[in-house]
């Protein structure tokens, strides 16, 4: 899947839900008749769990320990899944060394996930009016994402 197509998988899964900056994704989870859980790991094995996403029971798990950022991230991540991969099933997400080679389904599901809390053509505009004024980190406010999911994100539109 190219990113034209991500983008406009992003628009047709939020549908009339509309895009607000900084985008209320556990609302849509929940218009998407998902309930969001905060987890708190309690073992060695889901401590490097990020979330997952289960259908059959409607939810979506997101690890305490993260940052509210990474949290939002999460979840909109889970919620490309849902766009994106229902039919393959339950998915869990582990955090990933950096250096790791990422399966196809979470370079999708990371894209949707920049997409839906970051679209383009804002995050565009946006990002160069803050970038000439050396302001950037004024972002994580607008968008409410990490300083480096904006850095990835204008890298990414090669900004």
């Amino acid at each position: 899947m190219n990113k034209v197509n991500i983008e406009e998988q992003v628009k047709k899964f939020i549908g009339d839900f509309g895009i607000y900056t900084p985008f209320p994704v556990s609302e849509l989870a929940e218009y998407k008749g998902f309930k969001v859980v905060v987890f708190k790991p309690s073992k060695e094995e889901t401590e490097n769990i990020s979330g997952a996403i289960s259908y059959d029971k409607k939810i979506i798990l997101v690890n305490d320990n993260d940052s509210d950022y990474r949290k939002r991230f999460t979840i909109a991540h889970e919620l490309g899944h849902l766009a994106l991969h229902e039919e393959d099933g339950d998915m869990v997400d582990y955090r990933n060394n950096a250096d790791a080679v990422r399966p196809k389904k979470e370079i999708e599901a990371n894209a949707f996930a920049a997409e839906l809390l970051m679209p383009k053509d804002i995050f565009m505009a946006i990002y160069k009016e803050y970038k000439k004024e050396k302001q950037i980190y004024l972002l994580r406010d607008v968008f409410g994402v990490s300083l480096d999911d904006i850095r990835i994100r204008a890298e990414n539109l090669k900004l």
